[in-house]
Protein backbone atom coordinates (compact mmCIF):
# COMPACT_ATOMS: atom_id res chain seq x y z
CA UNK A 1 0.00 0.00 0.00
CA UNK A 2 2.84 2.59 0.62
CA UNK A 3 3.72 1.95 -2.62
CA UNK A 4 1.24 4.19 -4.45
CA UNK A 5 1.88 7.52 -3.05
CA UNK A 6 5.25 6.88 -4.52
CA UNK A 7 3.87 6.00 -7.34
CA UNK A 8 1.48 8.61 -7.77
CA UNK A 9 4.44 11.46 -6.57
CA UNK A 10 6.44 9.89 -9.90
CA UNK A 11 3.80 10.14 -12.13
CA UNK A 12 3.08 13.86 -10.89
CA UNK A 13 6.84 14.49 -11.61
CA UNK A 14 6.57 13.06 -15.00
CA UNK A 15 3.26 15.10 -15.94
CA UNK A 16 4.74 18.50 -14.64
CA UNK A 17 6.92 19.12 -17.52
CA UNK A 18 3.97 18.65 -20.14
CA UNK A 19 1.89 21.40 -18.14
CA UNK A 20 5.46 24.01 -17.99
CA UNK A 21 5.40 23.65 -22.02
CA UNK A 22 1.42 23.78 -22.33
CA UNK A 23 1.71 27.22 -20.54
CA UNK A 24 4.67 28.21 -22.44
CA UNK A 25 3.04 27.60 -25.68
CA UNK A 26 0.35 29.74 -24.74
CA UNK A 27 2.18 32.71 -22.98
CA UNK A 28 0.83 35.56 -23.56
CA UNK A 29 4.46 36.89 -23.13
CA UNK A 30 4.80 35.76 -26.68
CA UNK A 31 6.31 38.08 -28.91
CA UNK A 32 4.84 36.73 -32.62
CA UNK A 33 1.62 36.70 -30.34
CA UNK A 34 1.32 40.07 -28.84
CA UNK A 35 2.21 41.79 -32.51
CA UNK A 36 -0.36 40.05 -34.20
CA UNK A 37 -2.67 40.43 -31.59
CA UNK A 38 -1.72 44.33 -32.03
CA UNK A 39 -2.83 43.90 -35.54
CA UNK A 40 -6.32 41.92 -35.30
CA UNK A 41 -7.14 44.61 -32.58
CA UNK A 42 -6.53 47.31 -35.33
CA UNK A 43 -8.34 44.79 -38.11
CA UNK A 44 -11.41 45.12 -35.53
CA UNK A 45 -11.13 48.85 -35.17
CA UNK A 46 -10.06 49.02 -31.75
CA UNK A 47 -6.88 50.90 -31.39
CA UNK A 48 -7.87 51.36 -27.20
CA UNK A 49 -7.23 47.16 -27.23
CA UNK A 50 -4.12 47.45 -29.62
CA UNK A 51 -2.54 50.53 -27.52
CA UNK A 52 -3.39 47.78 -24.16
CA UNK A 53 -0.10 46.55 -25.81
CA UNK A 54 2.25 48.98 -26.72
CA UNK A 55 4.72 50.60 -24.20
CA UNK A 56 4.81 54.31 -23.59
CA UNK A 57 8.34 54.29 -25.35
CA UNK A 58 7.75 52.41 -27.74
CA UNK A 59 9.49 53.29 -31.55
CA UNK A 60 7.55 52.29 -34.85
CA UNK A 61 9.62 52.75 -38.02
CA UNK A 62 8.48 52.27 -41.66
CA UNK A 63 10.32 51.68 -44.66
CA UNK A 64 9.35 53.56 -47.09
CA UNK A 65 8.05 56.60 -44.95
CA UNK A 66 4.26 57.50 -45.16
CA UNK A 67 3.73 60.39 -46.85
CA UNK A 68 3.63 63.17 -44.43
CA UNK A 69 6.00 61.65 -42.40
CA UNK A 70 9.54 60.59 -41.78
CA UNK A 71 8.77 56.62 -40.96
CA UNK A 72 9.43 56.91 -37.02
CA UNK A 73 7.13 57.09 -34.64
CA UNK A 74 8.24 57.77 -31.52
CA UNK A 75 6.03 56.79 -27.96
CA UNK A 76 2.86 55.91 -27.53
CA UNK A 77 0.80 58.96 -28.84
CA UNK A 78 2.69 59.10 -32.43
CA UNK A 79 1.40 55.40 -32.74
CA UNK A 80 -1.68 56.10 -31.64
CA UNK A 81 -2.04 58.58 -34.73
CA UNK A 82 -0.83 56.66 -37.15
CA UNK A 83 -2.94 53.50 -35.64
CA UNK A 84 -5.92 55.80 -35.72
CA UNK A 85 -5.05 56.19 -39.40
CA UNK A 86 -4.62 52.41 -40.28
CA UNK A 87 -8.47 52.06 -38.59
CA UNK A 88 -9.87 54.87 -40.82
CA UNK A 89 -8.34 53.41 -44.09
CA UNK A 90 -9.68 49.69 -42.84
CA UNK A 91 -6.47 48.11 -42.71
CA UNK A 92 -6.29 44.20 -43.67
CA UNK A 93 -3.75 41.78 -42.45
CA UNK A 94 -2.34 38.32 -43.23
CA UNK A 95 1.24 37.32 -41.37
CA UNK A 96 3.28 34.56 -42.31
CA UNK A 97 7.09 33.15 -42.27
CA UNK A 98 6.92 33.55 -38.29
CA UNK A 99 9.87 33.26 -36.41
CA UNK A 100 10.36 33.79 -32.93
CA UNK A 101 13.89 34.08 -30.71
CA UNK A 102 13.63 35.47 -27.38
CA UNK A 103 11.68 38.05 -26.96
CA UNK A 104 12.24 39.18 -30.63
CA UNK A 105 9.98 37.89 -33.50
CA UNK A 106 10.39 38.63 -36.89
CA UNK A 107 7.56 37.96 -39.47
CA UNK A 108 6.05 38.64 -42.72
CA UNK A 109 2.70 40.37 -43.80
CA UNK A 110 0.44 41.61 -46.11
CA UNK A 111 -1.47 44.61 -45.83
CA UNK A 112 -4.36 46.00 -47.69
CA UNK A 113 -5.53 49.67 -46.80
CA UNK A 114 -7.76 51.78 -48.64
CA UNK A 115 -5.05 54.94 -49.25
CA UNK A 116 -2.31 52.20 -50.39
CA UNK A 117 -2.64 52.60 -54.21
CA UNK A 118 -1.09 48.63 -54.15
CA UNK A 119 -2.76 45.66 -52.79
CA UNK A 120 -1.96 44.19 -50.77
CA UNK A 121 1.42 45.49 -50.18
CA UNK A 122 4.05 43.17 -48.33
CA UNK A 123 6.64 44.57 -45.70
CA UNK A 124 9.13 42.25 -43.75
CA UNK A 125 9.35 43.33 -39.82
CA UNK A 126 10.72 42.31 -36.69
CA UNK A 127 9.83 43.56 -33.12
CA UNK A 128 11.06 43.37 -29.53
CA UNK A 129 8.53 42.86 -26.45
CA UNK A 130 9.53 43.87 -23.02
CA UNK A 131 7.27 42.92 -20.43
CA UNK A 132 4.45 42.15 -22.44
CA UNK A 133 4.43 44.84 -24.76
CA UNK A 134 5.83 45.89 -28.00
CA UNK A 135 9.06 47.92 -27.45
CA UNK A 136 10.02 48.69 -30.77
CA UNK A 137 8.36 47.43 -34.34
CA UNK A 138 9.49 48.12 -37.86
CA UNK A 139 8.05 47.02 -41.38
CA UNK A 140 10.14 47.71 -44.61
CA UNK A 141 8.25 47.13 -47.95
CA UNK A 142 9.43 44.63 -50.07
CA UNK A 143 11.35 45.00 -53.17
CA UNK A 144 8.99 43.57 -55.08
CA UNK A 145 5.93 46.28 -53.38
CA UNK A 146 8.56 49.08 -53.95
CA UNK A 147 8.52 48.18 -57.48
CA UNK A 148 5.34 48.16 -57.79
CA UNK A 149 4.91 51.32 -55.96
CA UNK A 150 7.24 53.19 -57.54
CA UNK A 151 5.45 52.54 -61.31
CA UNK A 152 2.29 53.52 -60.42
CA UNK A 153 3.69 56.84 -58.81
CA UNK A 154 5.44 57.09 -62.16
CA UNK A 155 1.90 56.04 -64.45
CA UNK A 156 -0.09 58.52 -61.66
CA UNK A 157 2.82 61.56 -62.66
CA UNK A 158 2.63 60.99 -66.77
CA UNK A 159 -1.34 60.66 -66.70
CA UNK A 160 -1.43 64.19 -64.41
CA UNK A 161 1.18 65.57 -67.53
CA UNK A 162 -1.15 64.08 -70.29
CA UNK A 163 -4.12 65.61 -68.53
CA UNK A 164 -2.45 68.89 -67.89
CA UNK A 165 -1.39 68.96 -71.98
CA UNK A 166 -4.60 68.42 -73.26
CA UNK A 167 -7.02 69.86 -70.38
CA UNK A 168 -4.59 72.97 -69.39
CA UNK A 169 -2.69 73.67 -72.53
CA UNK A 170 -5.03 72.89 -75.14
CA UNK A 171 -8.22 73.25 -73.74
CA UNK A 172 -7.90 76.26 -71.58
CA UNK A 173 -5.01 78.00 -73.66
CA UNK A 174 -2.93 78.63 -70.83
CA UNK A 175 0.41 78.86 -73.10
CA UNK A 176 2.54 80.16 -69.99
CA UNK A 177 2.28 75.84 -68.97
CA UNK A 178 4.19 75.11 -72.55
CA UNK A 179 7.65 75.78 -70.75
CA UNK A 180 6.81 73.24 -67.80
CA UNK A 181 5.26 70.47 -69.61
CA UNK A 182 7.54 70.35 -72.52
CA UNK A 183 11.22 70.10 -72.59
CA UNK A 184 13.14 72.37 -74.67
CA UNK A 185 14.37 70.62 -77.08
CA UNK A 186 10.53 69.27 -77.69
CA UNK A 187 9.49 68.37 -81.07
CA UNK A 188 6.46 67.39 -82.35
CA UNK A 189 5.90 64.80 -85.55
CA UNK A 190 2.79 65.15 -85.36
CA UNK A 191 -0.15 68.11 -85.64
CA UNK A 192 1.44 70.89 -85.48
CA UNK A 193 4.69 69.22 -86.52
CA UNK A 194 7.77 71.93 -84.86
CA UNK A 195 8.93 72.82 -82.20
CA UNK A 196 7.88 74.32 -78.88
CA UNK A 197 7.71 77.39 -79.73
CA UNK A 198 5.83 76.39 -83.18
CA UNK A 199 3.54 73.88 -80.99
CA UNK A 200 2.21 77.48 -78.81
CA UNK A 201 1.55 79.24 -81.95
CA UNK A 202 -1.03 76.28 -82.66
CA UNK A 203 -2.39 76.49 -79.54
CA UNK A 204 -3.38 80.10 -79.79
CA UNK A 205 -4.78 79.32 -83.13
CA UNK A 206 -6.35 76.48 -82.02
CA UNK A 207 -8.41 78.18 -79.24
CA UNK A 208 -9.52 81.09 -81.63
CA UNK A 209 -11.10 78.50 -83.77
CA UNK A 210 -12.44 76.32 -81.46
CA UNK A 211 -12.99 77.73 -78.21
CA UNK A 212 -15.64 75.42 -76.37
CA UNK A 213 -13.22 72.44 -77.36
CA UNK A 214 -12.20 69.95 -74.42
CA UNK A 215 -10.72 66.57 -74.61
CA UNK A 216 -12.10 63.03 -73.34
CA UNK A 217 -9.81 60.21 -72.83
CA UNK A 218 -10.85 56.51 -74.39
CA UNK A 219 -7.41 55.10 -73.47
CA UNK A 220 -3.94 55.98 -72.43
CA UNK A 221 -1.57 53.11 -72.38
CA UNK A 222 2.42 53.70 -71.18
CA UNK A 223 5.17 51.65 -71.62
CA UNK A 224 9.27 51.93 -72.22
CA UNK A 225 8.85 55.09 -71.80
CA UNK A 226 6.69 56.01 -74.60
CA UNK A 227 2.55 57.35 -74.16
CA UNK A 228 -0.20 56.43 -76.47
CA UNK A 229 -3.24 58.62 -76.00
CA UNK A 230 -6.70 57.61 -77.50
CA UNK A 231 -8.43 60.72 -76.97
CA UNK A 232 -11.49 62.84 -78.84
CA UNK A 233 -12.13 66.86 -79.42
CA UNK A 234 -15.56 67.20 -77.85
CA UNK A 235 -17.06 71.15 -77.72
CA UNK A 236 -18.90 72.33 -74.92
CA UNK A 237 -22.11 74.42 -75.38
CA UNK A 238 -22.31 78.03 -75.98
CA UNK A 239 -22.02 79.63 -72.65
CA UNK A 240 -21.60 76.38 -70.68
CA UNK A 241 -18.88 76.27 -67.95
CA UNK A 242 -15.06 75.65 -68.92
CA UNK A 243 -15.22 72.54 -66.65
CA UNK A 244 -18.64 71.19 -67.94
CA UNK A 245 -19.08 67.98 -69.94
CA UNK A 246 -21.26 67.35 -73.06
Amino acid sequence: MKKYPILVFVLLLSLAPLAASAQASADPQDPAEIIQSIYAALEGGDVDGAMEMVAEDAVLTLIPPPLGTDGTFVGADAIRDWYDSLVANNIRIEFSHVDVSGNMASMSMATWVDDLPISPAFFDGSGIIQGGKLKALSWAMTPASMAALDAFAEKEATMALVASYFDDLWAQGNLDLADDLLAEDFVSHNFPAGDRAALKDAVAGFRVENPNAYFSYDDVVIGDGQVFIINRMMARPEGAAADAEG
